[in-house]
């Protein structure tokens, strides 16, 4: 995926890209969800691809977008800051997934029960969550300039 980002940066925007990415990421999160033991190897192989993909899309943007209107002088700054973001938001998705896991081991009626383990059912309504907290994310891109990140896409305005 890294070697196609510049084009792809380049032919669609930050914009479009973000957006597009953001979908296809939480769309993919939930197919997961409805994932099984007995779903095809080549369904399963498929989906966790282009989840690769769109994941590895969205990264690489969002870290080039992070530097666009940084003046040179500013760059340490706007690094350090960026790879504390990064970090948080790492957390704070493995957080939301173990919050979302428990909820559903709550409302299965398991929550009070040290010895009870989670079900298929249980990590289907985290993936469920997981993906649509990424599909609600795509209105905060929807919301970015549409020539966001032109100076390092390439591109004229």
């Amino acid at each position: 995926m890294k070697a196609l980002t510049t084009p792809i940066l380049k032919r669609y925007g930050f914009r479009g890209v973000s957006i597009a990415g953001s979908a296809v990421c939480g769309v993919a999160t939930i197919v997961c969800g409805l994932l099984t033991p007995a779903s095809p190897l080549a369904w399963v192989l498929f989906v966790v691809f282009v989840y690769g993909l769109a994941r590895s899309l969205q990264f690489s943007t969002l870290a080039t977008l992070a530097y666009a209107d940084v003046p040179p002088e500013q760059t340490s700054a706007a690094n350090t800051l960026w790879n504390a973001a990064a970090q948080m938001s790492i957390g704070l998705g493995i957080a939301f997934g173990a919050l979302a896991l428990r909820a559903a081991s709550s409302i299965s009626g398991k929550a009070g029960d040290a010895a009870a383990v989670f079900s298929l059912d249980d990590f289907r309504f985290a993936f469920l969550c997981a993906g649509v907290l990424t599909l609600v994310s795509v209105y905060g891109y929807v919301q970015l300039a549409r020539d966001a990140g032109h100076t390092v896409r390439g591109a004229s305005r």
